[in-house]
């Protein structure tokens, strides 16, 4: 990720304070140290999330062997076009899950072994 974006978000983190709400008692402000912002409907937390993943994901699939292909075969077929359309989907994305497909056991390991990385390279905390 480029340096001025890790700034920009950095920055939008720095300083946070929250307060604890039981019923109708507030209680002193603190600082927030780890995490994002939520709860608050200009929040960016998911799109922050989806950033983070889909950048991990995009790095760790950049590594997968070049002379193989990994994921499941997508035919779309028929209607107003001449020919048949084909692609492979390798993940699905879907709020804070990731599915990988495979057409295989052996090629699901090493889709999981690729992107282990975004869970024990780069902790999201």
């Amino acid at each position: 990720m480029h340096p001025h974006v890790i700034k920009l978000l950095e920055d939008l983190q720095t300083g946070t304070e929250a307060v604890m709400r039981v019923d109708f008692e507030v209680g002193r402000a603190f600082t927030v140290k780890a995490g994002v912002r939520q709860g608050c409907v200009r929040s960016y937390a998911p799109t922050l999330f989806n950033v983070f993943v889909d950048h991990n994901l995009q790095e760790a699939l950049s590594q997968l062997p070049p002379n193989k292909q990994f994921g499941v075969q997508i035919i779309q077929s028929g209607g107003a076009l001449p020919t048949d359309l084909t692609s492979r989907i390798v993940a699905r994305m879907c709020a804070d899950d990731l599915a990988l497909l495979a057409d295989s056991p052996d090629d699901l390991v090493v889709l999981l072994a690729k992107t282990e990385i975004m869970v024990v390279g780069r902790p999201m905390t």
